[in-house]
């Protein structure tokens, strides 16, 4: 049988990303079928919002749709999975950046992969023509439709196979997972002396933008570059060397010794 679009999509999942891919569903040309979840409140909640209906059972998900989209975290695919039966030649792809695409087998003789390598939380809107989406496909076919579809969203397609995109994951977690905590780690040392988070925004807007034109390596800046060890020594007293920030200092600060010692690339040492 020759599939030649998409036009009816089901999502399985309400969380965060489930929440913006509908959201977006519901402005498209596309038609969002059913929403499912486990829980009654969450399937309800954005089934109101996107005005789909909505299931918790995966008995009752319409077998008829042309792509099921698994918007679930990594740890919840088998379970679902196991439970989901679907007609073997229905499309299904998981959003899910850190499992492999041959997860989806047991479930359906078509899968794919359908990730868009973004954070995501519900208060904050996702601009998805920007967003990079990972795909992958069990049959070049599939991987058409699947690029046409993600073409709804975005045209800054990626298509890549498991391991190029769990490694993709993964330098994610560093540049925002990571980043993100050591935000945290920022603001409560700057309240313990009542000190707000807004004095660093500044410079963590400079930051992300300097990367957009600069490679990392060629923007780093700071004590730890400049091998100021003066400044190294009081703000690890500070710290505290022995407590968990201590060490976090202490760590990073080595690799970033370690990284420009007797290194060729010329460094302008920019201050901060």
């Amino acid at each position: 049988m020759k599939y030649t679009q998409i036009s009816h999509v089901v999502l399985i999942g309400a969380g965060n990303i489930a929440t913006h891919l509908a959201s977006h569903l519901m402005n498209s040309k596309l038609k969002l079928d059913q929403i499912w979840s486990r829980t009654e409140s969450s399937a309800r909640t954005l089934g109101e919002k996107v005005q789909t209906p909505f299931t918790t059972s995966l008995d009752s998900i319409h077998p008829d749709a042309d792509l099921y989209i698994l918007a679930l975290p990594d740890h919840a695919l088998p379970q679902i999975l196991a439970g989901l039966h679907l007609p073997r030649d229905r499309f299904i792809v998981h959003t899910a950046g850190g499992s492999p695409m041959g997860i989806l087998s047991t479930a359906s003789g078509r899968y794919g992969v359908f990730y868009p390598l973004q954070t995501c939380t519900r208060v904050h809107p996702v601009h998805f023509p920007s967003v990079p989406f990972c795909l992958e496909a069990n049959s070049p076919g599939d991987l058409d439709l699947l690029k046409d579809f993600t073409r709804h969203f975005s045209d800054n397609i990626y298509v890549m196979d498991t391991e190029k995109r769990m490694t993709a994951h993964l330098a994610a977690v560093f540049v925002n997972n990571f980043t993100n905590y050591l935000y945290q780690v920022s603001e409560e040392i700057l309240q313990k002396e009542n000190l707000p988070f807004d004095l660093l925004k500044p410079l963590i807007r400079e930051t992300a933008m300097k990367v957009q034109h600069v490679p990392p390596r060629l923007a780093q800046t700071g004590p730890a570059i400049r091998k100021d060890y003066a400044v190294l020594t009081e703000h690890l007293e500070r710290l505290g060397q022995e407590t968990t920030y201590g060490k976090l200092y202490s760590f990073l600060t080595q690799c970033i010794l370690e990284t420009y010692t007797n290194n060729s690339l010329q460094h302008d040492h920019a201050e901060l």
